[in-house]
């Protein structure tokens, strides 16, 4: 949900410049992804890719850190 709140959002518009006759419908849920019951052409989730049966690009690089306050 933050990713695609704080990056993928304020992108989106370009997207649909380009490709003004495609449908985009966001979904933030964490859910799994059934590709076939949902109709879901893409996921974007955090891991490593190692999906046997999907195919996974790498978009971004993230950088963690841990907050604590008082």
């Amino acid at each position: 949900p933050a990713f695609a709140a704080k990056w993928l959002l304020p992108r989106l518009h370009f997207c649909q410049e380009i490709c003004s006759q495609t449908s985009v419908n966001l979904n933030t849920n964490l859910k799994p992804v059934n590709f076939t019951e949902q109709r879901i052409d893409i996921v974007i989730r955090i891991g490593v890719g190692n999906r046997q049966v999907l195919s996974a690009e790498k978009l971004i690089d993230e950088e963690l850190y841990t907050l604590c306050s008082p």
